[in-house]
This record gives structure tokens, C-alpha cells and sequence, in this order.
């Protein structure tokens, strides 16, 4: 399990090292969106809008089935058990031993202050004018009576319970004491601070004879150290009214589905009753879940990455791949939250109100990867589970749209086909809704059902159009290469860069068409995309437009090569790849096909011209490495295919044109050559391609250039 763990820590650590920090803050965002649109969910705005007498502006449809109380009613039965139910205290034990050590200080303080008056300030004691004049003259007097004053407090503690607060003429008070509850009669009860003349007519009681202005002193010594006796208990009194609230209220419920309030609907007290339950239920329903939900949001979010960077790591090592999965999170949880803010028809199921369909249909065209999509489709469904909106029909929907995609995106070949799709979804949802009818056992009349298909293929043709209208915008910024995108690009008559490569080099626009064709038929036997990989063979060589001259299928007449040192040669064949991004790059293409061009030759020698310098200058001053492509090898399948076809094509060409006897089993002995010398060199180090694949590709090519390349027939003319 340990190391289970420390796996993982490290596999997170490895991987966030390769996120960029942009990608960190995309990751980061798309979860705060979440978590807003998820506790945003939760809240049905203020509802100090809603006046009575007033007309409510929107609509409130409950999410939930629950019950609430009218606030007004129990306003009114709290007053009333309230009224009826004497308030709880209990009693202060030590409040004998606080007195006794409070006087000591007081006698303590009266011995070592010098300045009293101004201590007695500082100290917050509250003396009289002249109670504090008789105290500063007879301060040393006080002290012998300290036995009396324990004997005052001791028979009025006895007789009588200071109390912290008291309301009104309380007739009777409830004490808890000695884990009992005794009643108190209310005249046995004093506020505190107790009155000076109820004080000084006590004292006077048990000491008769003693001077008023004596009594005034021990009067307000007591009033300022006596603390109160018993304190007030009102959690214990609230405990009691709230449980005979819940015994006498009358709780009404409302159903999931049902409106709380119409728009337009004249808002009374009856309604707003509704509205602050609702609004209410939902706060404290939130409150019990927003921690454990943005902790299981968290979860989840990161599984997702995990799951995704560890099983599809291919797809998602291109930025513009993730970027897209996170925009398609973002609007999903997005049209979850739309539910909260909009449902109009009661009768409609809210599945319907949510166009889950627009993403199915978008993903597996912008990512080219069915699987890929349904995984994160299905992934995205599961965050359904945390808005207040979820019901198990809708959940249901979800889940098998996302599972839809493995049928319709193999039916989009073309823009058209959006509109197929949108009709197999709508007919999908028609289902769900016939099915969360009879569920919640919904009546329904026939203008109702008319609405219901009306809007269960309204989902499917508007996600479609929508989808469609998208899929350019979102082509282009990304620079995603969609099947859309690769037949445009492929297509002379919608491609500006193939329009002034046919015209400005024929010889090369040619070479390269034939390449196209020669690795489609490859790479759709492989099971690789084989729109790309044309795409790739038509533009491998576009950087040849610069100085198409220099190149051996566009020369006419002497060759250009003759007039210059092999070494300038090889220079000027080399930049054609340099060129070629370049040029790609100005003409924002994919990076997907700029890598064909990158890749193609790999680090492969420019053999004409290393033979042409070693045969001028001798072994020793020419190195391999100078006539040698700069790289990178092939990366991919796709490039290594090209890799081939280039070299095999060139091959075959340069047989067919200057042997008189060239047999398709020459063919056959150049592709089988020039695989080998490939591997040999070790251009295909860098890619997965496996010995079953190059078998495939042997197979395909030798198909396709023994039908282009074989010899006619010569008929004789009569």
C-alpha cells in the first residue's frame, strides 16, 4: 500500500514537472468554475425581492421533495410557548467562595492604595460621593467588621437567589441545581446588580441600631463584590420551545418538480411561505454538503487527470487536446447549472433543458478519438451527481449519449452528417422521455407531447447546428486537424498553400499528391488516421516552393547542381525542411501535419551528393554527418510511413525512368531494401511502429506502385 502510494505521489510530481504553468492554471480554473457553478446552484437569490403585493419576476421550480413551515405561523407559536414557559437559570456553586476572596482583595487594596479615590476608578468600583468620603475616612475601620459582611451575604444568599437577569414580574423561575430542577418563586428572585435601598433596608433589618451612613457603606461594599448567585440558561429554555415547535407545527410538503412561484404570479403570504422554505432547505442542504462535495470534486477532478495522463497520454501530450477536454468541462457544468436558472415548462423533462448532445457530437471530431471522448464524456456526466438538480432519468440520459459516440462519430464524414446525428440523438431523447414520464407517472395531453418531441429533437438538431457552426471557430483557434480541417487542407480548390504549390511547382505538387495517396492506403490499413497522414505527404516537401528550380522533378534542362559544389547542393536540399515549417507555420497548419514535414527525412544522408563530394575530394575530407538531415526522426507511425514512401517512390521512379527492363519485382527489392536500411540506421528509434507494421506497409506499397509503375503494353499501329 506504501508503495502503492509513493507511485502516485511520484507519477503526480513527474507529471505536474511536464505542465507548463498555463496548463496549471487552466487545471486549477476549470475546478474553481465547478465548485462555483455547483455552490452557485444551491442558492435561489434574495428573497427580500419578494414583496407581497408585489408580481414575481421569475420562476422557482423545487429541485427537491421536502417539507416546510410557514415562518409566520411559527413565529407566532414561539410567542405563544414562550409566553407560557418561565425562563431556566442555574445555579453558580462557589458563588460563597468568589464573595470571600473578592472582599479580601477589596480589604487588601482599601491597606495599599494611597491615593484611593483615584484607585477606586482605575479598580471600576462604583461608590457614592459620600459613601466614598465616609470610606477614605474610615477605611481602617472596615476591616473590623469583616465578619459581618460575611454574615449579610451568607443570610441573603440564603434567602434570596441574585439572578444575572430577570424579565418583568416573574412569578415563578426554574433552577437547576444539584442535577435537579426546583422552582423558585419570583419574589425570592433579585436582579442583578440588586437595588442600594432593597440592600440597605436589609442590612437595617439584621442590624437595627447601626448610623444610615454605615449602613450606606456596607450597602455599596456588597453591591460591588457580590456576584450574581444564579445565571440565566437560554439554550436550555430555547431546547424546550423548539421541541414543543416541532410537536405543534404544522409542516406541509412540496414535491420535486413542482413550482414554488410563477412568474408573474401575485406573491402572497402563502407563496412567500414557500419561497423562504425553499430557499431555506436549500441553504442548509448546501451547508451539509459543500465540504464534502468540493472535497469529492477535488477527487474526482484528479483521478480524471491521473486517469488520463497515465492511459491516454498520446492524445493529451498536445496542449490544444487538453485544453478542449477542460472547455468541455467548463460547458457542461456550465448548462448543469443552466437547469437551476431555467425551466419554464413543468411537464418537460430536464434532461431535455440540457444540450449534453452539442459536446458528444464536438469532442470525438475535435479530439479524433471516439474512446477517448466517451471516457470524458462519461467522466463529465458524474459531476451531474453534485447539483440539486439531479434525478436518476437524467443521469441515465447522460450516460448513454456519452456511450451514443461510439456510433456517431463514425457516422460524421462530412458537415452534413451533423444533421444524421441530431436525428438519431433526438430520437434517443424521445425515449428518455417517454420513459421519465411513465417513471414519475406524469398525465399528459397531446399539445404536451407535442412539446415534448418538439424539444427531444429541437436537443438533437440545435446541438447539431450549433456543433457544426463551432467546429471551424474552434478548428482554428486550437489549429485542431478535425477530418474537416484534413479534407479542406487536402482539397486544391479550398487550399491556398497547395493553389501556388501546383503552380509554382508542379514537379514536387505531383511527387507529393503521389506520396498522399501511396500512405493513405497505409496508414487506413494500419488503423491510423489517413486523412492526416495524406495530409502529411501532400505538404512534406511544400518548403521546396522557395527555390523549386534546384530540385530534380521541377528542372527542365540542365540541372542547377552542375553550376555549384556538392556541399552548397546539399545545403540548399536541406533547408527545404527548414523552409517548409516555416511556411507551414505562416499558413497555420496543424502541428500535427508540420510534423511530416519536420520528420520525414529523418537523419538520413543526402547519398547523391556525399558520393558526388567523396569522389572530389576523397574519404578523408568528407564527414558523413555534413550530408546528413538535421532530424528529428520519426516520431509517429504516420511519419515513418512517409519516411518510406519518400524514399521508396524516388526509388522506383529513377528505375522506371532509365531501365529499360524494370519489372515490378524491382519493386519489390527496393521496398525490401530500403525498410532494412532504415531500421539499420535507426531512424524509426523514436516511434512505434513494429515489424507487423512494416509488413503492412511493404505490402500496400508494393500494391500500389506495381499498378502506377508497371509496364504498357506497346500495341502495334495497323
Amino acid at each position: 500500500m506504501e508503495r502503492d502510494r509513493g507511485a502516485l505521489n511520484h507519477f503526480f510530481v513527474f507529471q505536474l514537472s511536464k505542465l507548463n504553468y498555463r496548463l496549471i492554471v487552466f487545471f486549477a480554473l476549470a475546478y474553481l468554475i465547478a465548485i462555483f457553478f455547483i455552490v452557485s446552484s444551491y442558492f435561489t437569490g434574495s428573497i427580500k425581492k419578494y414583496k407581497i403585493g408585489e408580481v414575481s419576476k421569475n420562476n422557482i421550480r423545487s429541485e427537491y421533495t421536502f417539507l416546510y413551515s410557514n415562518p409566520f405561523e411559527i413565529e407566532s407559536l414561539i410567542h405563544s410557548i414562550e409566553s407560557n414557559h418561565p425562563h431556566y437559570y442555574h445555579y453558580v456553586e462557589n458563588h460563597k467562595a468568589l464573595f470571600e476572596n473578592s472582599l479580601k482583595k477589596f480589604f487588601l487594596f482599601l491597606e495599599e492604595s494611597q491615593n484611593l479615590k483615584e484607585k477606586l476608578k482605575e479598580e471600576h468600583f462604583d461608590f457614592s460621593d459620600e459613601t466614598a468620603s465616609y470610606l477614605f475616612k474610615n477605611k481602617s475601620l472596615l476591616r473590623k467588621y469583616e465578619n459581618r459582611f460575611f454574615y449579610l451575604y451568607d443570610v441573603l444568599s440564603s434567602n434570596y437567589y441574585i439572578v444575572d437577569k430577570l424579565y418583568g414580574d416573574e412569578k415563578i423561575i426554574k433552577l437547576q441545581r444539584n442535577n435537579d430542577t426546583v422552582e423558585i418563586s419570583g419574589a425570592k428572585a433579585l436582579a442583578y446588580p440588586m437595588e442600594k435601598d432593597f440592600v440597605v433596608a436589609f442590612i437595617g433589618r439584621i442590624y437595627s441600631g447601626m448610623g444610615v451612613e454605615f449602613k450606606n457603606l456596607l450597602a455599596e461594599v456588597l453591591l460591588n463584590l457580590v456576584v450574581p448567585t444564579a445565571q440565566e440558561d437560554p439554550a436550555r429554555r430555547d431546547e424546550i420551545v423548539k421541541k414543543e415547535v416541532e410537536n405543534f407545527k404544522n409542516d406541509k410538503i412540496i414535491r420535486k418538480g413542482e413550482f414554488i412561484i410563477k412568474k408573474g404570479e401575485l406573491i402572497n403570504q402563502e407563496n412567500l411561505t414557500k419561497v423562504i422554505g425553499y430557499s431555506e432547505f436549500k441553504k442548509n442542504d448546501l451547508k451539509s454538503k459543500i465540504g464534502i462535495f468540493s472535497l469529492l470534486v477535488l477527487i474526482l477532478f484528479l483521478f480524471l487527470i491521473y486517469r488520463f495522463y497515465k492511459l491516454e497520454n498520446d492524445i493529451f501530450k498536445k496542449e490544444s487536446n487538453i485544453i478542449v477536454a477542460l472547455i468541455g468541462f467548463v460547458f457542461v457544468n456550465a448548462i448543469y447549472y443552466s437547469t437551476y436558472l431555467y425551466n419554464e415548462i413543468p411537464y418537460l423533462p430536464l434532461f431535455l433543458m440540457i444540450p449534453y448532445a452539442l459536446v458528444s457530437i464536438t469532442m470525438p471530431v475535435l479530439l479524433n478519438n471516439a474512446k477517448v471522448s466517451i471516457i470524458l464524456l462519461i467522466s463529465y456526466s458524474f459531476f451531474f451527481v453534485f447539483y440539486p438538480s439531479f434525478d436518476i432519468i437524467s443521469f441515465l440520459n447522460l450516460i448513454v449519449i456519452s456511450f451514443l459516440t461510439i456510433y456517431t462519430s463514425q457516422l460524421v464524414k462530412n458537415r452534413n452528417d451533423f444533421f444524421i446525428v441530431g436525428f438519431f440523438i433526438g430520437v434517443v431523447e424521445f425515449l428518455f422521455s417517454v420513459m421519465s414520464i411513465l417513471y414519475y407517472q406524469t398525465q399528459l395531453v397531446l399539445s404536451e407531447w407535442g412539446v415534448i418531441l418538439l424539444f427531444s429533437f429541437g436537443n438533437g438538431f440545435i446541438s447539431a447546428i450549433i456543433g457544426s457552426g463551432l467546429l471551424p471557430l474552434l478548428e482554428n483557434v486550437f489549429n485542431i486537424p478535425t477530418r474537416f480541417r484534413l479534407l479542406e487542407l487536402t482539397n486544391p480548390t479550398t487550399s491556398p498553400l497547395l493553389k501556388k504549390f501546383k503552380s509554382e511547382a508542379p514537379g514536387t505538387y505531383n511527387h507529393s499528391l503521389l506520396l498522399g495517396d501511396m500512405c493513405e492506403a497505409a496508414a487506413e490499413k494500419m488503423g491510423i488516421d489517413p486523412l492526416l497522414v495524406k495530409a502529411g505527404g501532400y505538404y512534406h516537401d511544400i518548403g521546396k516552393l522557395e527555390i523549386p528550380q534546384y530540385f530534380i522533378e521541377n528542372q527542365e534542362g540542365r540541372n542547377k547542381h552542375e553550376d555549384i559544389k556538392p556541399s552548397m547542393s546539399v545545403s540548399v536540399i536541406k533547408s527545404h525542411v527548414k523552409r517548409g515549417v516555416e511556411l507551414a507555420k505562416k499558413y497555420h497548419l496543424p502541428e500535427e501535419v508540420i510534423d511530416f514535414i519536420r520528420e520525414h527525412h529523418g537523419t538520413t544522408a543526402i547519398s547523391y551528393f556525399y558520393h558526388q563530394a567523396l569522389g572530389l575530394l576523397g574519404d578523408e575530407k568528407v564527414k558523413i554527418e555534413d550530408y546528413e538531415y538535421p532530424g528529428p526522426k520519426p516520431a509517429t507511425k504516420g511519419t515513418a510511413i512517409l519516411m518510406l514512401a519518400d524514399g521508396i517512390e524516388a526509388s522506383v521512379r529513377a528505375y522506371f525512368q532509365n531501365n529499360d527492363r524494370f519489372t515490378v519485382k524491382i519493386i519489390e527489392d527496393i521496398i525490401e531494401d530500403l525498410i532494412k536500411n532504415r531500421m539499420d540506421k535507426g531512424q524509426f528509434d523514436d516511434c512505434d511502429i513494429t515489424l507487423h507494421d512494416l509488413k503492412v506497409v511493404s505490402e500496400e506499397f508494393y500494391k500500389f506502385l506495381s499498378g502506377y509503375y508497371h509496364k504498357r503494353i506497346e500495341y502495334v499501329k495497323g
